[in-house]
């Protein structure tokens, strides 16, 4: 998870571009409109290969470019075009973007359910799971069983949570 520059060119059907570009951008996208081509530009937390997949689900004709100059360039003849496509990156640099990244990851970051040797949950706790957590619990005992052997409330735990009631 990584936030990105992003520049958007849409050909064809552009109606309600914005709209569905707006759902996953962390800035107010910005636009060029024209007649069967909209060119967009934002900032995102979506990995490429997933923001190909949903515009496709969308049924469009885009070309999709990551923004880092590393990677590609631009220029627009026309300064105002430039500067209202691109002069956001001014505020967007590669720092700004990780330090976002960073923020982000921050609040994701939630203490492990399980701290000690020993699992302090039981069978009943694990009814009460949604499937994330069931899966992050399961991980967590799947890999303490590699390196150590399990407590036998650990087996208990692995075999609730991999039988068809978990």
């Amino acid at each position: 998870m990584k936030f990105r520059n992003y520049c958007l060119v849409v050909f064809g059907n552009t109606v309600g571009i914005l709209k569905e570009v707006v759902q996953i951008s962390e800035i107010e996208p910005n636009v060029l409109d024209a007649k069967g081509v909209s060119i967009l530009t934002f900032t995102s937390n979506i990995e490429p290969r997933e923001l190909n997949d949903y515009f496709r689900t969308n049924r469009r004709n885009f070309l999709l470019f990551d923004l880092n100059p590393d990677f590609s360039g631009f220029n627009f003849e026309k300064l105002d075009i430039n500067d209202g496509l691109f002069g956001y990156l001014k505020f967007m640099s590669e720092q700004t973007l990780q330090e976002k990244t960073n923020r982000l990851i921050n609040e994701f970051d939630v203490p492990p359910i399980i701290t000690k040797s020993e699992t302090l949950i039981t069978e009943e706790d694990i009814d009460r799971m949604n499937s994330d957590e069931k899966n992050e619990l399961l991980n967590i005992l799947i890999d303490r069983g590699i390196t150590k052997s399990l407590s036998d409330n650990d087996q208990k735990l692995l075999r609730k949570l991999s039988s068809k009631q978990a």
